[in-house]
C-alpha cells in the first residue's frame, strides 16, 4: 500500500512539472505605436513583444503560449451613441455590474474595468475623437488563473488609457 501511495504522489509531482508554464507578460516594457481604425489615426502603448493579430482577429496580442490564455487589445471607431453616458458605455462593453472594479467618467470619455479574480480581466476605455469614440478593450482570460492578477489588471488599464 505504501508503495502505491508513493508512486501516486510521485506521479502527481511529475504531472505538475509537465504542465505548461503560464506566460507572465505584465513586466514587458511598453512601446508606442501609431495605428488607424475607422478613419481615425491614433497612438497606443502596447507591450513591445505584442504583434498584430492574424485575421479574422483584430488588434494586437502576445503570440506565444496558448491562444485561449493570451492577452490582447483591440481598438474600434464607434458611434458616440454607445457612450452617451457611463451607463451606456458599461452596457456597450457588456460589463457585468457585480464584477466592475473601475468606472470613471473623464472629460474625454469613460474608463471601465471588469475583473473576475483570478480568471478574467477586461479593461475598456471610450475616448472621444470628434463626433465618435475610440473604443479600446484590453483583456485576458485564463481558466487556470492569470499570473500576477492585480499587476496584469493595471497594465491592461494602462494600455487602453494610453490611446490618444
Amino acid at each position: 500500500m505504501r508503495s502505491l501511495i508513493a508512486v501516486w504522489l510521485l506521479g502527481l509531482g511529475c504531472g505538475k512539472g509537465a504542465q505548461e508554464k503560464q506566460v507572465d507578460w505584465h513586466r514587458t516594457p511598453l512601446k508606442q505605436l501609431s495605428a488607424h481604425t475607422g478613419g481615425v489615426d491614433f497612438e497606443i502603448s502596447i507591450p513591445e513583444d505584442w504583434e498584430p493579430r492574424k485575421p479574422p482577429d483584430e488588434g494586437w496580442g502576445l503570440l506565444k503560449g496558448d491562444p485561449m490564455k493570451r492577452p490582447s487589445v483591440t481598438v474600434e471607431n464607434v458611434s458616440a451613441d454607445l457612450g452617451s453616458s457611463l451607463e451606456s458605455a458599461i452596457s456597450a462593453a457588456g460589463a457585468e455590474s457585480q464584477f466592475i472594479t473601475r468606472r470613471e467618467t473623464r472629460a474625454d470619455g469613460y474608463r471601465i474595468t471588469e475583473a473576475r479574480d483570478p480568471r478574467m480581466i477586461k479593461a475598456t476605455t471610450f475616448k472621444r475623437f470628434g463626433a465618435t469614440f475610440l473604443w479600446c478593450t484590453a483583456s485576458q482570460t485564463n481558466d487556470d488563473g492569470i499570473p500576477q492578477f492585480a499587476e496584469t489588471e493595471q497594465v491592461l488599464q494602462k494600455i487602453c488609457d494610453s490611446v490618444h
